[in-house]
């Protein structure tokens, strides 16, 4: 099963399809913000109805990563792949010429299931047709492709909406797809073993992961709105948590379950996980609060804010290769330890900024920041895939990405919340920015110290975490 073609063709473009699926996701989150503007003024929306052009294609992808991470090994990761690059191509067609704002976010719902069949199944594609001794090379391409697709959002977007039309941001989509599609009849192979095919369908998982998933993933990106302590909030937590306590117990009982609950009852495994959560955490979270310190401490202009902020993406690109290199000729552990030491110092950094900081400072601080990211990330990933066989690649992958969607919800409210912990119930942007420079810059501070803990809380998980040098055997995958 592992790896069947390593002729130089097969590898190379099978590693282009995995990172242009990676690429089209993260662009698609990304460069669908800058039109929001535009979405209000065409569509005669308000706010509240656009905003759900961006939330419903969320919500649809990280509630289906379990689903189709399972129906890859149950069907082969060949067969959602490609149904995932063919469902993205087409509803992107579909957004180009809705004729409403409320079939614009239908069809973005139903972009958003393509890219959980595409999120969900790129590793088990990388287990099966990779080597081995390249795959942390693929994983660090993987995040380059991944990082370009969310850094050029937002300036390619703006570029078509002003010189073509807000459509482009949408039919752009359809050659790559098209193109992907063809080199997938190209290099894999759609050819399924009995074993895959016999096992059975988690309905009642699939039920409970898609509704608590779903409903956690609102609360998180409305509680703010709604308030932390009102009725609304406690309703949606008390379904979210009434729904993946259900799903707990279901998949401890289940003969095929949706998520094979021992996986994650080896520590090592789990400490991976865990570490994703927590770094994600710290770069959203991060990432959420830089403009508000460069613009209302700083008051830099938004240009020269996004500029700087450029910094970090661009050198996690560069450097996501090297990273790759070091795993597959290390140990991926080593380069996950090593990656969150530049997290933390560079968080020290973060702690110390204020109005009279250096910009030398300042890039310097990113610059090991994107450092540590572009370790992280691919050495994290390597870490991970070398515990999944053929047989739950695909439950890994979800896994994968899953978390990363919890751990960016999380880091976007925690840090936030420790932030404004202190500032007057102000709630607007404007308001915010009136405040005086130094609560803000002591906000941006307990931040930071929050953001150090997770890097050190990050160390001791990958002290725990280990790699698998040699895949299990589908026989043994049930006794991780």
């Amino acid at each position: 099963m592992e790896a069947e073609r390593t002729g130089k063709p097969g590898p190379a473009l099978t590693i282009i399809v995995i990172a242009i699926s990676i690429f089209m996701t993260n662009l698609d989150t990304s460069i669908v913000n800058i039109a929001m503007p535009a979405f209000t003024r065409i569509f005669h929306a308000d706010t509240g109805e656009v905003s759900r052009v961006v939330l419903m294609y969320l919500l649809a992808t990280v509630s289906l990563l379990l689903v189709f991470g399972k129906l890859s090994d149950l069907k082969g990761p060949e067969k959602i792949f490609t149904l995932g690059y063919l469902v993205f191509t087409v509803s992107s067609g579909l957004c180009a010429f809705a004729p409403s704002i409320a079939l614009l976010v239908l069809f973005r719902f139903l972009q958003g299931i393509g890219s959980a069949m595409l999120l969900a199944t790129w590793g088990a594609i990388a287990v099966k047709y990779l080597p081995m001794e390249i795959r942390g090379r693929a994983y660090g391409l993987v995040t380059v492709f991944g990082g370009v697709g969310m850094a050029i959002g937002a300036p390619v977007g703006g570029f078509l909406i002003k010189y073509l039309s807000w459509k482009w941001i949408f039919l752009i989509n359809i050659p790559v797809g098209i193109a992907a599609l063809i080199l997938i009849r190209l290099i894999l192979n759609r050819k399924n073993d009995r074993r895959e095919q016999q096992e059975r369908f988690d309905f009642p998982g699939a039920v409970l992961s898609f509704f608590g998933i779903l409903v956690l993933f609102t609360l998180l990106h409305t509680g703010q709105d709604f308030g932390w302590l009102t009725w609304k909030t406690a309703l949606l937590f008390l379904t979210a948590a009434g729904c993946l306590t259900g799903l707990y117990y279901r998949e401890r009982k289940a003969v095929s379950p949706l998520l094979n609950i021992r996986i994650l009852k080896n520590k090592k495994v789990l400490a991976g996980f865990a570490t994703t959560v927590i770094v994600t955490m710290i770069l959203m979270g991060f990432n959420f609060l830089f403009p508000f310190f460069f613009s209302f401490v700083r008051h830099l202009e938004p240009e020269k804010t996004g500029l700087l902020l450029m910094t970090f993406p661009i050198v996690t690109i560069l450097v996501s290769p090297v990273s790759g290199y070091l795993c597959d000729k290390g140990s991926p552990r080593t380069v996950s330890l090593a990656a969150l030491f530049f997290i933390l110092v560079s968080g020290m950094l973060f702690a110390t900024f204020g109005i009279q900081t250096s910009y030398y400072f300042v890039i310097s601080a990113f610059l090991l920041f994107g450092i540590g990211l572009a370790l992280f990330f691919t050495a994290n990933t390597a870490l991970l895939m070398s515990h999944a066989t053929p047989a739950v690649s695909g439950m890994f992958t979800a896994l994968i990405s899953a978390v990363s969607y919890l751990g960016s919800a999380l880091g976007i409210n925690f840090f936030e919340l420790i932030f404004s912990f202190r500032f007057p119930q102000t709630g607007t942007a404007t308001a915010i920015a009136s405040l005086p420079a130094d609560l803000l810059t002591q906000g941006f501070f307990y931040a930071s110290v929050f953001g150090i803990i997770l890097a050190v809380t990050g160390i001791i998980a990958v002290l725990i975490s280990k790699e698998k040098n040699k895949p299990l055997t589908p026989s043994r995958t049930n006794g991780l």
